[in-house]
């Protein structure tokens, strides 16, 4: 009974690494978008006129933002 539950549980993680690896949004992948999103939700912000969005891990920018008069004009994101 355990090999076959193994077993699932292999073709289990295998389907989710490849949903979770595969590219949605140009060659960004659904873990990169997550990356990006979390930064932005959870993550220190600093700046003005240019606005960075730091990683949880408080270090990787994730987000670079130019920003004027209010509006976002140049974005750089590092999902990776």
């Amino acid at each position: 009974m355990m090999d076959a539950l193994d077993t699932l549980q292999s073709c289990s993680d295998t389907a989710a690494d490849s949903i979770i690896n595969r590219a949605m949004e140009s060659t960004l992948t659904a873990k990169d978008v997550m990356t990006i999103m979390a930064s932005v939700l959870a993550g220190k912000v600093s700046g003005a006129d240019t606005v960075v969005f730091k990683g949880l891990d408080g270090t990787s920018d994730r987000v670079i933002a130019e920003v004027v008069r209010g509006n976002r004009t140049a974005i750089v994101v590092d999902g990776t």
